[in-house]
Parts: structure tokens; C-alpha cells; sequence
């Protein structure tokens, strides 16, 4: 009866480990920080439901706009409560800088089909420190043709000729991105505008720029607001991400256009947070996300252009349309060539102080 009972009482020790165990794989999850919008419903599709259907990790999301001071308030309170982080490139230098992001092992992320490692299939410049990139995307100019029966923009001069091409425009109330299609507008190469604006001449010149449309401007703050703009008639033309522009035109027939020059292009990162609750799992997901036929997906669906070489070979036609993908991929040099590439560095050492003076030159 002793014995009967020791192995009793193991068995059911020995039961609850056991549903203990499933319990926490079942409820393993992590917290995916990003931009929100389609944006966000385009990354669950290509990217979370797979991930959570291949490795029961469920994927929890949380809109941000970019600012890491949330980040920096969890980490000094010692609650970091977000595991992988979407952003601009300069925010993974920012963070990585200040010790709020977790290093990246390149060695770890997910070679190309044919067995090439992924340090050497990305593009230059996008495995960091601090985050691996995502895809590319520009910051472009579109507009409604409609409201232009005789004649259409070509280019950042034509969005900021009011007289030529009337109506409001929108732009983005922040200066990374504005300042550079100013300065093309005025006349900038889009390979000297980083030149141009790191001197204090160069900055005046693109605020002056911007002085001559001022009062005809919608600002927006969230990339979900520019196309709403369009859609709504508020503005004719508007900045916006590439991408939330040319996916209502491919897959719900918008007849919007999108300037393909005079943009400012730059990549979204994938990056950890120091300290972050489930390092492992976020770990398996950048192995997950960097896959080429992950990247190919993104670009299918919603138009960001894949980091890598392999994937842009996998690159076709829309999921919902059909619509060939290919002629919106901006990795193409070609392409690139004609848009200003951000210059990350610039704005991890600058952001601070000129969103200063763009606040205060939008309240003058």
C-alpha cells in the first residue's frame, strides 16, 4: 500500500509537471511593437500568424510612433514589457547607442534558399548593431489625377507649385523625411541633400522651401493618416509611405498616382529590446522574419521592397489582385537612384534638436 501510494502521489507529480508544461508553451508569447494601421495587419499576415502556426508563439501587438522614450522609462523602471521592436533605421543606432537594444547575431538569421548567408544576401548597410532590416520603403509623393484634368505633377517642384497645381498638400510633422523633398524641390540632387542639409545654409534653405507653401499644409502624424487624406479630398497631393499608397491602388482599384522620384527612401529595422521578457522567442522570430520568402511576401502584399537579394527574385504578383509587383519594387538601383537614401547617422545625431526647430518654425 506504501508503494501504491508513493507512485500515487508521483503519478500526479508527476501529471501536473507535465500540464504545467503544455500550459506554458501554450501561453508563450511575444510583444511585437510597430507602426499600427494596415501596416501592422500586413506584417500579421506575412509575418506573426505564420510565425504563431510554425512555432505556437503567439504574437502580441503594440502601436508606437517611433519615439523610444517609453522604452527608456520601462527600462529604468526594470518592467521591459516589449521583445522586438519595428522602426526607422536611425532608432536602432539611438537605441543601440544608449543601450536600450539587444545586439544582433547575423549568424543566426535565415540563410538564402540557395544556402548563401544572410550577411551576404542583404543589402549594404542593413545588419547592424542593433537590428536587422525588414524591407525598404520611401517616404513618396502621390496625388489624385482627378484634380488635375490638364496637366499632372512630375516631381517635388510640382507639389510645391501651388499655382500650377492648386490645392492643400500633406506632409509629415516631423523633419526627417519633409526637409529632404523640400530641399529636392528646390533644386537638390537626391544624392547631395545630405550634404546640403548638414550645413546651416542647407537647413535654412529648406525651411524657406517650406515657408512657400506653409499655409496650404495638412500635417499628418501617423503613416495611416496620409492616404485617409487623399481619400477624403482634404489634400490633392500628399508625402506618404510608398507602400500605404500603392496598395489601395493595386488591390482596391484607386486611381492614385505615385511619384517614383524626389522621394526619401530608407529601410524599417528589426530590432530586440534589452531586457526584453522572452529573448528566445524573439530571437526565433528574427530568424523566422529574415527569411526571403518572408521578405518576397511583404512585397507581394503591401509593396515594401525586400532587403535581400534572394528575395527580390521571389518577388510576383499580388495575393488579392494579381497585379504584377514587380515594377513597385524600389530595390531596383534604377529606381533607388532617384530617390535621397536617409542618412541614419544624420538623424540619430540631429533628430532631437531639429524637431526643436521644426516645432518652433510650426508655431510662427
Amino acid at each position: 500500500m506504501k508503494v501504491l501510494s508513493f507512485i500515487s502521489k508521483a503519478a500526479c507529480i508527476a501529471s501536473l509537471a507535465f500540464m504545467t508544461s503544455i500550459d506554458t508553451g501554450a501561453a508563450e508569447s511575444i510583444t511585437v511593437v510597430s507602426w499600427g494601421g494596415n501596416y501592422t495587419k500586413n506584417q500579421a499576415t506575412v509575418f506573426f500568424e505564420p510565425f504563431t502556426k510554425e512555432t505556437g508563439i503567439e504574437v502580441k501587438t503594440v502601436d508606437w510612433n517611433g519615439d523610444l522614450g517609453k522604452l527608456r522609462a520601462m527600462q529604468q523602471a526594470g518592467q521591459v514589457t516589449w521583445d522586438v521592436i519595428v522602426g526607422d533605421e536611425y532608432v536602432s543606432k539611438i537605441g543601440c547607442d544608449e543601450g536600450l537594444l539587444a545586439q544582433i547575431n547575423p549568424q543566426k538569421l535565415a540563410p538564402a534558399p540557395d544556402g548563401t548567408p544572410a550577411a551576404k544576401d542583404y543589402v549594404s548597410g542593413a545588419i547592424q548593431s542593433c537590428g536587422i532590416g525588414e524591407m525598404i520603403f520611401g517616404t513618396m509623393l502621390g496625388y489624385d489625377p482627378a484634380k488635375f484634368p490638364n496637366e499632372e505633377p512630375r516631381n517635388a517642384a510640382d507639389f510645391f507649385d501651388l499655382t500650377k497645381f492648386p490645392g492643400k498638400r500633406g506632409l509629415y510633422k516631423r523633419p526627417n523625411g519633409t526637409l529632404a523633398i523640400a530641399l529636392m524641390a528646390d533644386g537638390v540632387a537626391p544624392a547631395e541633400v545630405y550634404k546640403v542639409l548638414a550645413t546651416p545654409e542647407g537647413l535654412d534653405r529648406a525651411f524657406r522651401k517650406l515657408d512657400t507653401i506653409k499655409r496650404n499644409v495638412v500635417w499628418w502624424e501617423t503613416f495611416s493618416q496620409s492616404p485617409q487624406l487623399l481619400n477624403d479630398g482634404e489634400v490633392t497631393m500628399t508625402s506618404a509611405s510608398g507602400p500605404r499608397l500603392i496598395q489601395p491602388i493595386v488591390q482596391d482599384g484607386k486611381r492614385w498616382k505615385v511619384l517614383f522620384r524626389d522621394f526619401a527612401w530608407t529601410m524599417d529595422v528589426w530590432m530586440v529590446a534589452k531586457g526584453a521578457p522572452n529573448p528566445t522567442g524573439a530571437q526565433r522570430f528574427l530568424e523566422f522574419a529574415s527569411r526571403a520568402d518572408r521578405g518576397a511576401a511583404m512585397a507581394n502584399l503591401a509593396a515594401y521592397s525586400p532587403i535581400r537579394a534572394s528575395a527580390i527574385a521571389l518577388v510576383g504578383r499580388n495575393p488579392i489582385s494579381g497585379a504584377d509587383m514587380r515594377p513597385f519594387t524600389l530595390t531596383d538601383p534604377e529606381i533607388l537612384a532617384r530617390g535621397s537614401k536617409v542618412d541614419a547617422d544624420f538623424w540619430a545625431d540631429h533628430l532631437d534638436a531639429l524637431q526643436t526647430r521644426f516645432n518652433t518654425w510650426l508655431a510662427q
